[in-house]
């Protein structure tokens, strides 16, 4: 038997998947064993396509390349983009990081006057009660 096979279906062998038409690794330590091949060309039959030659290969390869090329390119568009949007958002942090800093200053001063109010709105009230209990 020989060390690669080729199957009608998608084979997935030690969590790499293989399409049909590729040659799939068989025995050893990472490779299909020879009951899985019987029991695969059984149920799916024996692969009747045809081999690539080697410039087919070459262009397949050679598309494959160009095609994760444009990903990587268009990842880097959008990394740029997102670097944009990340330095921006580092600018707005910190000017609400300021806002929130003022509205906590501004907080604390108001609480201390509506502390004060309030003792001052306390003892004009008990100053009120006490003239009325003396006029009598």
């Amino acid at each position: 038997m020989a060390n690669t096979q080729r199957f009608n279906v998608s084979v997935k062998v030690g969590g790499k998947s293989y399409a049909p038409g590729e040659d799939v690794p068989i025995g050893g330590k990472s490779g299909l064993a020879k009951g899985e091949v019987e029991r695969i060309e059984a149920q799916f039959g024996e692969w009747k396509g045809r081999t690539l030659s080697d410039a087919e290969k070459i262009a397949t390869l050679t598309k494959a390349k160009q095609d994760l090329e444009e990903q990587l390119e268009r990842a880097g568009e959008g990394m740029e983009s997102l670097q944009q949007k990340l330095e921006q958002a580092e600018k707005d942090k910190g000017a609400l990081q300021q806002k929130l800093g003022q509205a906590e200053e501004d907080n604390a001063v108001l609480a201390a006057r509506v502390e004060e109010l309030d003792k001052a709105s306390k003892g004009a009230g008990k100053a009120a009660g006490n003239e009325g209990e003396g006029s009598n």
